[in-house]
C-alpha cells in the first residue's frame, strides 16, 4: 500500500517560519527539502506548494527516481522498508513544520473568536472519530449550545461537491421554519429539527445574524437549565 499523504497532512497548514527552520529552501511559492534516508542509499525530496505536499525518492546509486514506492502493486520487504522510512520522515515534517488547523473557514474562525470573547468558552473536541467536530458548552451546565463540524455538501442537499463547515445551534421552534428559508440556513443536520438549526460558515449568512442566532442558542440552553435548577 502506498503512503497516504492526505491522512498524514490532514488538518495541517504549512508554516513558513517552521519550514525554513526545518531546512526547507524557498523558490518562488515552493518550499523543498532533501533528506538522506536508508543510510544514505536514497534521498527523500519533499515539496510544499501552498497546502499541497508531494515527494519523490531518488536512488542515489543510479540518480533516478525510485518509483516502486508509489506503486500499489509493488510489495516486498525492501520496498516496504523504504516506505516506512519515508512515512516516518513525512510525519515528522507534518508535526514539526506545519500548524494543526482543524477548522479552516474564515467565518468559522470569527465564530469561534466571538464565542470565546462573548461567553468565555473554547472549543471542545470530544469525538475521536470526528476530530474536526468542535462542541461549545454553556459554562455553568456543560450543555451544548453549538456544534461546529465539517460535512459533505450533499448532506445539506447542496449541488456542489466537497465539504462545508457548519454550526448546529438551538433555535426558537416558532422561528426555525422561517429561518431555514434563508440562504445558508438549513434544517438541523443530525439533530432535532424542531429545536435546532444548521448554519453554513462560508459567508452566506452575515456575521451579525449568525452571532445573534448563537446568542439565542446560548440563552435557550442556559435558560432551560436555570428552570431545572
Amino acid at each position: 500500500m502506498t503512503i497516504d499523504l492526505q491522512s498524514i497532512f490532514r488538518f495541517k497548514r504549512p508554516n513558513e517560519a517552521k519550514l525554513l527552520n526545518c531546512d526547507f529552501s524557498k523558490s518562488g511559492d515552493c518550499y523543498s527539502r532533501s533528506t538522506p534516508i536508508m543510510d544514505g542509499a536514497f534521498t527523500l525530496v519533499v515539496r510544499v506548494m501552498g497546502e499541497d505536499v508531494d515527494y519523490s525518492v531518488i536512488d542515489n546509486d543510479f540518480g533516478d527516481e525510485y518509483i516502486g514506492i508509489k506503486v500499489d502493486s509493488a510489495e516486498g520487504a525492501f520496498v516496504n522498508e523504504v516506505r516506512g522510512a519515508v512515512e516516518e520522515e513525512l510525519k515528522m515534517i507534518a508535526s514539526e513544520c506545519f500548524d494543526t488547523e482543524l477548522l479552516k473557514a474564515e467565518q468559522t474562525k470569527r465564530t469561534i473568536a466571538f464565542m470565546r470573547e462573548r461567553f468565555g468558552v473554547s472549543p471542545d473536541f470530544p469525538f475521536s472519530d470526528l476530530p474536526d467536530s468542535a462542541v461549545f458548552r454553556v459554562k455553568d451546565s456543560d450543555k451544548w449550545f453549538g456544534l461546529i463540524m465539517c460535512v459533505k455538501r450533499k448532506s445539506l442537499r447542496l449541488d456542489e461537491q466537497g465539504t462545508i463547515e457548519i454550526i448546529n445551534m438551538k433555535g426558537d421552534p416558532d422561528r426555525i421554519p422561517e429561518l431555514v428559508k434563508r440562504d445558508g440556513i438549513f434544517p438541523a443536520y443530525h439533530m432535532n429539527k424542531r429545536h435546532w438549526l444548521t448554519v453554513s460558515l462560508e459567508g452566506r449568512v452575515p456575521d451579525e445574524l449568525l452571532f445573534s442566532l448563537i446568542e439565542e442558542s446560548y440563552s435557550l440552553v442556559e435558560g432551560r437549565n436555570r428552570k431545572k435548577a
